[in-house]
């Protein structure tokens, strides 16, 4: 559940920051600004890394917080920093997947492609998960890394980590690539 849930809003976030010039008949002018393109793609992919990362660090402290509150058993030393380090991983794998949002943000010119896409990536994860195929499919890993927080999980196979990684040097060069050459008259 957490897994989705960060997934769509990570994607919301770059999608917005991928797709708002577009939306806004302003990418023509970020187009044809003298800073070269793949500057203007980093800063927008390190600004979704910061956005990213201070969410999940805000939200995770609001759930211990609330933990604390409702009084949740298991305060044990070890489990949060347990919980954090499984928690960290499954966000940057997520943000890993991010590139392909920014791509059809960029390709779509707008907000509804890269959201439809995360719908159906996260569709196709939990089809896909519950199928038991979910370590071959990129967009289902993050998803099996929170659910190995749970005593009787099994660890997350070596080639899912592969997968993500492959996924997200090819989601970076189709964004880059993409940029460089977009149209300015549109």
């Amino acid at each position: 559940g957490m897994a989705v849930g960060g997934a769509i809003l990570f994607a919301f976030i770059t999608a917005w920051v991928f797709g708002r010039e577009f939306s806004d008949h302003t990418a023509k002018e970020l187009l044809a600004l003298p800073t070269p393109r793949g500057v203007i793609v980093s800063a927008k992919f390190v600004l979704i890394a910061f956005w990213i990362m201070g969410l999940a660090l805000w939200i995770f402290a609001l759930g211990l917080a609330i933990g604390k509150v409702v009084g949740i058993p298991g305060d044990f030393p070890g489990l949060a920093w347990r919980s954090f380090s499984y928690f960290l991983l499954a966000v940057l794998l997520t943000f890993l997947l991010m590139p392909w949002v920014a791509l059809f943000a960029s390709i779509g010119r707008g907000y509804l492609p890269p959201l439809g896409w995360a719908v159906l990536t996260l569709a196709l994860a939990q089809i896909l998960a519950v199928l038991g195929l979910g370590d071959w499919f990129p967009w289902a890993v993050p998803g099996l890394i929170g659910e190995m927080a749970g005593p009787s999980a099994e660890p997350v196979p070596l080639h899912s980590y592969v997968l993500v990684l492959l996924t997200f040097i090819v989601g970076i060069a189709a964004t880059f690539a993409w940029w460089r050459s977009a149209d300015q008259a549109r």
